[in-house]
């Protein structure tokens, strides 16, 4: 009895194009074959919520982190992760507070008050800067030179935190470097106290 050969995955003689065609819809074949991937959906919903859904500045952000995004994809993506967000997970929803977080201001030291002046000081003096160096900067405030890591790196949790409070309301959020360069910066500026 001779059994019937199976069909493999991919075949002899077929090609990435063939392949590609046969997995995706067919208006996305163009960015695939120039190496673009969809906006995943992680991506879609962290991005989205900090810049109010805008679908121009996801577009920006994503090339600005080199991220090979197909822009065609952002658009819908983004649809599907405020509707999932806001009728699933309300509870992750990241929104800038309306007022300053004065409760919270106060209980700070003086040097953890210090670090805050530092980034108003620095978000104030550069209106272009760019998310790379923006994360310099974000991890360099709070550090103390010649300290040990370990030491440094309880600083820099301690400041992200004190910014995630003074800002939306909790002890974390999404990376900050891309956070602060992604949401309206008057409305940071307005609630970090000087």
């Amino acid at each position: 009895m001779r059994s019937t050969p199976v069909p493999h995955a991919s075949p002899a003689g077929s090609t990435i194009r063939t392949q590609i065609a046969l997995c995706y819809p067919s208006s996305q074949i163009p960015a695939l074959l120039q190496g673009k991937k969809p906006i995943s959906f992680r991506q879609a919903v962290g991005l989205g919520q900090i810049v109010q859904w805008d679908v121009e500045k996801v577009k920006h952000i994503t090339a600005e982190l080199a991220l090979n995004i197909d822009d065609q994809t952002i658009a819908g993506r983004l649809r599907h992760a405020r509707n999932w967000l806001e009728r699933y997970n309300p509870d992750q929803l990241i929104t800038l507070k309306e007022l300053q977080n004065e409760t919270y201001w106060c209980a700070l030291s003086e040097e953890r008050r210090a670090h805050l002046r530092t980034l108003r000081h620095f978000l104030l003096s550069d209106a272009s800067y760019l998310i790379a160096f923006l994360e310099t900067e974000v991890y360099r405030i709070p550090k103390i030179e010649g300290a040990p890591h370990e030491q440094n790196a309880l600083l820099q949790r301690a400041f992200y935190k004190d910014v995630y409070n003074l800002l939306i309301g909790k002890d974390t959020g999404p990376r900050l470097s891309t956070f602060l360069r992604a949401v309206d910066r008057r409305r940071v500026l307005e609630l970090l106290p000087l």
